[in-house]
């Protein structure tokens, strides 16, 4: 089965979302269409111009998905699993500034081809692996005011991960989620501070996410991303690298009827640049945060 859009109906939904949905699935339901509108009150570790409230809005959409169909005469790990190929993912993220600042905050990712495996696992198992995904060309491009970020691009050649889930019997209401991640790619950045050189280098990064949850209470999970530049020459003269990190933990829930649910979080978002001869450039903010979201639609 293969689902396709027209490109003037494609072109309206990008228009309408790009505007996290929920903070900890943001690298993990890369397959979720989703629209986000929220509240937000930041604190800046350094500048104050960037404290006060923020108006948060978000989304993802996919343009193509197919459902890859397994034989019936499959008879192992990998072949016996639910597969969709998804191509032109599209996400975005603003934060607009309530004291005259602006638009403070800007995020587009673009995601030309990925793959997702849901494994039939059987029943009885405490542990078992319910997500693996695999990502080729993953673009992201980032303005952030607040961490002194003039410009990110980062390109993850490649990038991996795997969900697993932990229930303590078949009758347990609750599941605990485990999620790890790790990309490899090339990143270009670029502050503000004129003392500081344009980063062209490699980069590693990690992703982690953890929860628990029941169908009556909800999600309460954290959830960690962290990429690092590096250098192939010698370290000595390595130099200039960055560090991008964020870190957020919350709470989300769906509303039993329709596609709303409810986000509530707070996070850090991080950003360390190493000169070399200067001092180093660190940047720090941290906002909490109430978010409206429309999923799956």
């Amino acid at each position: 089965m293969v689902m396709r859009i027209d490109f003037r109906r494609g072109l309206v939904v990008v228009v309408l979302t790009l505007f996290p949905f929920s903070a900890w699935a943001q690298n993990w339901l890369l397959e979720t269409n989703a629209v986000t509108v929220g509240y937000g009150h930041e604190k800046n570790k350094f500048d104050d111009v960037f404290d006060g409230s923020k108006l948060l809005l978000s989304g993802q959409y996919v343009f193509d998905k197919e459902i890859v169909e397994t034989s019936e005469n499959d008879d192992c790990c990998w072949r016996m699993a639910n597969r969709e190929r998804l191509k032109w993912i599209v996400d975005g993220m603003f934060r607009v500034g309530g004291d005259g600042n602006g638009l403070e905050y800007t995020k587009i990712g673009v995601t030309p081809w990925a793959l997702t495996r849901d494994p039939n696992s059987g029943s009885g198992r405490k542990l078992t692996t319910t997500r693996d995904q695999f990502e080729l060309g993953h673009l992201r491009y980032v303005v952030d005011d607040a961490l002194d970020v003039k410009s990110l691009a980062e390109l993850s050649i490649v990038r991996v991960g795997r969900l697993g889930e932990y229930k303590w019997s078949d009758d347990s209401p609750y599941t605990v989620t485990l999620g790890g991640a790790a990309s490899l790619g090339w990143a270009w950045v670029e502050t503000n501070d004129p003392l500081y050189s344009t980063v062209s280098n490699p980069f590693a990064g990690v992703f982690v996410m953890a929860s628990i949850e029941s169908e009556r209470m909800g999600r309460f999970y954290i959830d960690n991303r962290t990429v690092n530049g590096f250098s192939i020459s010698n370290p000595s003269r390595g130099h200039p690298t960055a560090r991008e990190s964020r870190v957020a933990g919350g709470y989300t829930r769906k509303f039993s009827r329709g596609c709303l649910g409810i986000d509530i979080y707070v996070e850090k978002r991080s950003f360390y640049f190493d000169e070399g001869g200067v001092g180093d450039l660190y940047n720090a903010n941290g906002t909490a945060g109430i978010l409206l979201t429309c999923n799956g639609f």
